[in-house]
């Protein structure tokens, strides 16, 4: 199971595809814009995308601990492919991981 949570206190437990879909599409401009995936069985685990679809979207990922903390090198991605990842990332595929370049992030 999952949790999505976005910067205006959006919190959605077990979202569908299309809801998915529709809160990145939804992220405003223009300010601190972001929405995580989260792992319910491990808070450390999760997706996140930062930005919004009229300026673009950087993605992240956390997986366990900090010390396994990656961003995308491409920060300039669309809302589609940010579904993309998130829906890939929810059914526990690995699309996600493949289709984008990542780096370790030090935190």
């Amino acid at each position: 199971m999952f949790t999505l949570s976005t910067a205006d206190d959006q919190v959605i437990h077990d979202p569908s595809p299309e809801v998915i879909a529709a809160v990145i599409q939804g992220l405003p401009a223009g300010g601190d814009a972001f929405a995580i995936l989260a792992s319910d069985a491990d808070e450390l685990t999760f997706i996140q995308a930062i930005g919004s679809p009229a300026e673009g979207f950087a993605l992240e990922y956390q997986d366990r601990s900090m010390d396994r903390h990656f961003e995308c090198v491409n920060q300039d991605l669309t809302a589609e492919h940010v579904v993309l990842a998130f829906r890939s990332y929810q059914r526990g595929e690995t699309v996600w991981k493949t289709a984008f370049e990542w780096r370790r992030m030090e935190l």
